[in-house]
């Protein structure tokens, strides 16, 4: 498990965009968020995880409305969330 963890964070942390393992859903819990968000967004992956709910400040207003829409319906169907 560790080499395969390993591995996913170097790959990950290489991506020229942020990558990140979340549950879906409010109370779903940030596992993992690559540094890239710092360079993004202008937060750290401690400050991101540490805070469940600061993605949904970050949404574009034209799409909050969207994604919220699509989450919602992603967690009644069991199914997981990809956009």
């Amino acid at each position: 498990m560790e080499r395969s963890e390993a591995k996913y964070r170097f790959l990950a942390e290489r991506v020229p965009a942020i990558t990140y393992i979340a549950e879906v859903g409010p109370q779903g819990r940030w596992r993992y968020v690559s540094p890239r968000i710092a360079e993004v967004l202008g937060v750290t992956p401690a400050e991101w995880i540490a805070n469940p709910d600061l993605w949904r400040s970050r949404l574009h207003p034209e799409d909050r409305e969207r994604v919220l829409n699509l989450e919602a319906e992603y967690r009644a169907e069991g199914d997981s969330f990809v956009t």
